[in-house]
């Protein structure tokens, strides 16, 4: 833009020079019988453009006047939605930093009602799982006491078993019996 304007500058110098310049030897007045009838044409059309174009050109003046009154309408209540809407947004804000002490004491009761809830669940859950447990370890104490009387049973029987096939003497025997016959009378 700048070597434009240097390059127009510099032929409008030119211009002048070579117009004031006394080489082409004419005349260095205005030549006014020249250009009257240059005035007198731009004179009618003119006139010319006033009288056919008027019409179209008030048209055209009018349709731009309207577009910028709507453009100017629609501006304004652009603006004012835009007011009312930071109007709004001021009072929220004003209502929440008005309301933050409040909302953070809320907050911090919740937590601790949530933290209460929580350690009495965690609570019940623990007792819950200790009596599990404990039912748990007696039936296993229980099971294997039952298996330990069942083996030393087994045992005691095999034991008699093979004592009694290696021979018992008459006397041994008849002792057995009574001890027998003793222990089921007093068991009933």
């Amino acid at each position: 833009m700048r070597l434009f304007l240097f390059a127009w500058t510099a032929y409008f110098f030119d211009l002048i020079a070579w117009a004031s310049s006394d080489s082409h030897h004419a005349e260095t007045h205005i030549p006014w019988q020249a250009l009257y009838p240059q005035f007198l044409n731009f004179g009618l059309v003119v006139i010319l453009l006033l009288v056919f174009g008027r019409k179209k050109i008030a048209y055209f003046f009018d349709s731009r006047k309207a577009q910028y009154k709507e453009l100017v309408v629609r501006a304004e209540s652009a603006k004012s939605e835009a007011e009312d809407l930071k109007q709004k947004i001021w009072d929220r804000l004003t209502k929440l930093n008005e309301s933050t002490p409040q909302n953070l004491k809320n907050a911090k009761a919740e937590a601790a009602d949530l933290r209460r809830k929580i350690i009495q669940e965690a609570e019940l859950l623990a007792g819950r799982l200790e009596d599990e447990a404990s039912r748990s370890a007696e039936y296993e104490l229980e099971r294997a006491k039952l298996e330990l009387k069942e083996e030393v049973l087994n045992l005691v029987l095999s034991t008699a078993e093979k004592s009694l096939a290696t021979g018992i003497d008459g006397q041994n025997q008849k002792k057995l019996q009574n001890e027998f016959v003793c222990k089921i009378q007093v068991a009933r």
